[in-house]
């Protein structure tokens, strides 16, 4: 550089005074956590790696995006998934700690009763179009006996449904565009919706089934609440159980 060399020497003395303890430190805590588990005979099978892996993907919309997330973080999919295996591990450690009592779950459903319901679905298909003038035409052939999905696929612009002839699958009524659940809310089983003036197009709906909202029982919601505490003491719980490991290590750090 304009007659000066960075040797490869300078890199990792920079990167060592920059990052050095920092990564020294984690290394130390995922070492120490390996050991207790070892002591204990807590191990983490590749298939459970392998689904929090899929699950993190999925939450990021993609690969594509796990990708970029990998490049602005400066790792690898092999360095992340050294860092998921110490996660497991870290959980499974702490949940043999941890216990939920029977009080604290029923408390937490008296407390979120109305989130552990079903609201009601719907199944829809959708077609819109841009003007309203070829909305009608539409609607005249669907009066007349034409099939709704083919219709659907072949003139619809809707990019999330018109692959799948419109089809929405079933759906909670409040996610459906405004315009829609006012409508749909008044129709019955099998009917074809007048067009419907929206901000994405002019629409034409037809409900096909109807799923009413369901009430679930404590019996049926307790694993999944004792799993959201045991995550929430967990999550709580996890720098006290890291800072006990080192105060209990023999542990000397000679890096400046």
């Amino acid at each position: 550089m304009e007659g000066e060399e960075i040797t490869m020497e300078d890199l990792k003395e920079r990167l060592l005074q920059d990052y050095g303890k920092k990564e020294l430190q984690q290394l130390i805590t995922e070492k120490l956590v390996e050991k207790k588990a070892q002591e204990e005979k807590v191990k983490v099978g590749e298939e459970e790696i392998e689904k929090e892996i899929e699950e993190f993907i999925k939450r990021l919309g993609g690969k594509k995006n796990f990708q970029y997330f990998l490049y602005s973080q400066g790792i690898n999919e092999e360095i992340f998934k050294r860092r998921i295996e110490f996660q497991i591990l870290l959980k499974k450690l702490l949940k043999k700690r941890i216990q939920v009592k029977e009080e604290e779950m029923k408390d937490f459903f008296k407390r979120n009763r109305e989130k552990f319901q079903h609201p009601e679905l719907v199944k829809v298909r959708r077609v819109v179009v841009r003007t309203e003038e070829e909305a009608k035409e539409i609607l005249k052939e669907l009066q007349e006996g034409k099939d709704f999905s083919e219709v659907a696929f072949h003139k619809s612009i809707d990019p999330e449904t018109r692959s799948q002839g419109g089809d929405m699958g079933y759906v909670p009524v409040e996610r459906l565009w405004p315009e829609l659940e006012e409508m749909v809310i008044t129709m019955k089983k099998g009917e074809i919706s007048p067009v419907i003036p929206t901000r994405f197009g002019f629409a034409i709906i037809k409900l096909e089934d109807r799923k009413p909202a369901e009430k679930r029982t404590y019996s049926e919601v307790r694993e999944e609440i004792r799993e959201k505490l045991l995550e929430e003491k967990v999550a709580k719980e996890k720098n006290k159980f890291i800072n006990e490991l080192w105060r209990k290590a023999d542990i000397k750090i000679y890096l400046k």
